[in-house]
């Protein structure tokens, strides 16, 4: 599903002649907050940073999880 929608956010940069780019990020100390806390605590700390990053990227950004505790921005 990145794929797709990062080659639409590349499209849409071509089309309007704007730059863009890609971030990959992970969540530090995930695997010790779900050690310590369980993984209840560790999916909503991934929920909340994904809530996050899709505020953040505006209405023709992509933001993707694209492992445990890592993401994708474009």
């Amino acid at each position: 599903m990145f794929d797709a929608q990062l080659q639409l956010a590349l499209s849409l940069a071509r089309e309007t002649d704007r730059r863009t780019g890609i971030i990959i990020l992970d969540i530090n100390h995930l695997k010790f907050l779900n050690d310590k806390h369980g993984h209840s605590a560790g999916d909503e700390a991934v929920r909340a940073v994904a809530a996050e990053l899709k505020k953040k990227t505006g209405p023709n950004g992509v933001a993707t999880r694209i492992g445990g505790d890592e993401f994708a921005i474009a």
